[in-house]
């Protein structure tokens, strides 16, 4: 079954902007992308969600051709609506895929790009294996996501982070956090080497705290309504947990570059 409600598409949108489910939405983008040429690329945008981001990347950034994947044949059938409304039916192809194999060949992509997707992932050695055999010699990951640092940053920080992942189980999405270090470990296993890597938890926790204001203020009666009433106070806490625990550094958010080793 579907993480993904009508109500919580709708709120999400609401908050994050048309056609992002994950925080910072189309903002964050420019950052993740920084330094990376990708005028011209064939790009595989991996949990693609609504379209948002792969659209935003041909549009903004003039990649070549986008192959979005997502698991959630609903959330592809509404991204495949949102590129014809754009026509850019010729640059962005959305496809359901089952979990596992990436079902393209060795050496298809230029470049991976996934926002705030592989910590819904439990094997993460086995999905930047599987990127780094669609990439191209040289090809590159560009990764956004968060990382638990519960064993780095105390226990009023653990505590923190515990509760945001509660808060989140019960608004209904379910995650498989894993400290970086386990990701550095696990890009290296799967033959990606990190070029960069960006610390942008301050940056993520500004982001929580304006939805924050957002949920709190008259502005959330349309959020209220999309998600219901238990929903939505499901919703109020966990985005106030998600910027505590990022405040108090429990929970870190950060942008990585990995190429394609030899």
């Amino acid at each position: 079954m579907t993480q993904y409600t009508d109500g919580v598409v709708a709120g999400m949108q609401m908050l994050y902007g048309e056609g992002f489910l994950s925080p910072g939405g189309a903002s964050e983008v420019p950052d993740l992308v920084d330094g990376v040429e990708i005028t011209g690329k064939s790009v595989l945008d991996i949990g693609c969600g609504l379209g948002g981001l792969a659209m935003m990347l041909v549009r903004e950034f003039d990649c070549g051709q986008v192959t979005a994947i997502d698991i959630e044949s609903d959330l592809i059938a509404r991204a495949r609506s949102a590129v014809a409304a754009a026509g850019l039916q010729n640059r962005v192809a959305a496809r359901c895929i089952e979990p596992g194999k990436l079902p393209f060949d060795d050496a298809s992509f230029d470049i991976a790009v996934t926002k705030d997707v592989v910590c819904h992932v439990e094997n993460k050695a086995a999905i930047f294996a599987e990127i780094r055999r669609i990439l191209k010699p040289g090809g590159k990951l560009l990764l956004a996501d968060f990382f638990d640092n519960r064993a780095q940053a105390g226990e009023n920080a653990a505590s923190l982070f515990d509760a945001y992942v509660a808060g989140m189980s019960a608004y209904g999405l379910n995650f498989h956090f894993q400290p970086f270090d386990t990701y550095r470990e696990a890009l290296t296993a799967g033959g990606l080497a990190i070029n960069r890597h960006r610390d942008h938890t301050a940056a993520s926790a500004a982001i929580a705290a304006r939805e924050h204001d957002i949920l709190s203020g008259t502005d959330a009666d349309a959020i209220r309504a999309a998600l219901g009433p238990d929903r939505f106070k499901a919703r109020c806490e966990a985005t106030e947990m998600r910027m505590r625990a990022l405040e108090a550094r429990g929970l870190l958010h950060g942008h990585v570059v990995a190429v394609k080793t030899a």
